[in-house]
């Protein structure tokens, strides 16, 4: 599924809206999206107006990401406006199935054990402003020293994300719930 967010900071309707999305692979192939022909017809959008919608999104033969085999994919979608391109995204990631079975956690089905440290991204000089080098050297550290998982601050530079999924590596991100 892929969830979207259209929002019109304009003072006209913005109609029609579609998206369109295109699946690719590490080497930048075009993966196939079965039952998407074209961009996605959205509903109309006020001024003022956002909205949210999750859009079924199917595709076959793609291989799952594992610590052992990071494979990723990059999904790269089109905002339409009177088929007019107005705006473009993309993020990268991994297609996986996390579960829980009683003590278990299980990745694409096969249990995995997790050993884990806390890890605060900082550093010497540069506080929290440390490089994305820096980050990729640390989790290569972690991983020789036979840790396969961090658990990390609860909003961790977008970069170490990336990393995490690129080197094959578990994290968490805490969500930061506020309730008034």
């Amino acid at each position: 599924n892929a969830h979207v967010r259209v929002a019109n900071q304009g003072d006209a309707i913005a109609t029609p809206v579609s998206i369109a999305f295109t699946l690719r692979d590490a080497d930048g192939g075009e993966v196939p999206l079965q039952h998407v022909d074209g961009a996605l017809p959205l509903l109309d959008v006020l001024p003022g107006q956002t909205l949210e919608a999750t859009l079924p999104l199917h595709v076959i033969g793609v291989q799952p990401w594992t610590a052992e085999t990071p494979n990723l994919y990059t999904l790269e979608a089109e905002l339409l406006v009177a088929d007019e391109p107005t705006m473009s995204a993309r993020q990268r990631f991994g297609f996986r199935e996390v579960a829980v079975a009683g003590p278990h956690l299980l990745v694409n089905g096969s249990p995995v054990k997790l050993w884990a440290t806390n890890y605060h991204i900082t550093y010497p000089g540069v506080s929290e402003s440390v490089p994305k080098e820096l980050i990729r050297d640390d989790i290569r550290l972690f991983k020789e020293a036979n840790f396969n998982a961090a658990r990390s601050r609860p909003t961790p530079p977008i970069e170490y994300v990336d990393l995490c999924d690129e080197m094959g590596f578990y994290t968490t991100i805490e969500g930061m719930i506020s309730l008034m």
